[in-house]
């Protein structure tokens, strides 16, 4: 792919700083530009967060 970059995992303190990040009311293309992440890599980690901490507050309808 043109412009595509390899694929780089988040570290457990990435995801946190990112949060942590996004908590203070950051936007996420400052926080990509801050962790040297794609806007589009930050938005996907804070979807599979968001869709992990939902699932575990609500079991029943994550098995369904």
């Amino acid at each position: 792919m043109i412009g595509s970059r390899p694929r780089k995992d988040w570290t457990d303190g990435e995801m946190l700083d990112a949060l942590a990040m996004r908590d203070r009311g950051m936007r996420v293309e400052v926080i990509a530009g801050k962790l040297g992440r794609s806007v589009a890599s930050v938005h996907g980690m804070f979807k599979r967060v968001d869709d992990d901490v939902a699932a575990a507050n609500n079991p029943r309808e994550a098995a369904e």
